[in-house]
């Protein structure tokens, strides 16, 4: 889960950064370029071929675009282009959307607004004791003899997750340890 990498010491401790995968699609060349820049290796054609050691990448066999070459950035057929709401509802937007606003922020996602995000967190703990509408959605398609959601351990374990970097975000006020955004040229 994501949520547990948000913190990692490793960002800290080591020279890293991090791109949005839709700069990579959107803006191939320039992105690249500043990737190149940063570290500090000549740009090369294969920078921008999906290839792994010579061999065709077909991508995550859960995409819609599995074992389909994508030459050219469309967004009709892109993943990043989902309409939001179609998994989540806007109460689990907003739970999540609180847990991931320091890289929201950091990455562009949403406009900085420190007092706003201190008022939300404050909202969403609460919120962190119960099931997510994504969670009741999913039980409602477990077998009849399935335990109930709340005693599974997935539940348990996300509540856990959720609640710990809560709880980070409530003592920093960001994750200490945040990844850095690739720096502008």
């Amino acid at each position: 889960m994501m949520l547990t990498h948000l913190n990692s010491p490793v960002f800290s401790r080591q020279s890293s950064i991090g791109l949005r995968l839709e700069d990579i699609k959107t803006r191939p060349e320039e992105t690249m370029r500043r990737l190149c820049d940063y570290l500090g290796i000549e740009e090369a054609p294969s920078l921008y071929e999906s290839t792994m050691q010579g061999l065709q990448w077909w991508g995550d066999p859960s995409s819609s675009l599995f074992g389909r070459s994508q030459t050219d950035y469309d967004h009709t057929t892109d993943p990043t282009g989902k309409a939001v709401g179609t998994f989540f509802s806007s109460k689990d937007q907003f739970i999540l959307g609180t847990l991931f606003y320091p890289l929201s922020s950091r990455f562009g996602y949403v406009e900085t607004d420190g007092e706003q995000f201190k008022r939300d967190l404050s909202e969403v703990r609460p919120l962190l004791d119960k099931p997510l509408d994504f969670e009741e959605t999913l039980a409602k398609e477990f077998p009849p003899d399935y335990p109930d959601l709340q005693v599974t351990g997935a539940f348990k374990h996300l509540r856990a997750v959720l609640i710990a970097v809560w709880s980070v975000l409530d003592d920093c006020g960001t994750y200490p340890n945040l990844l850095k955004s690739l720096p502008e040229r």
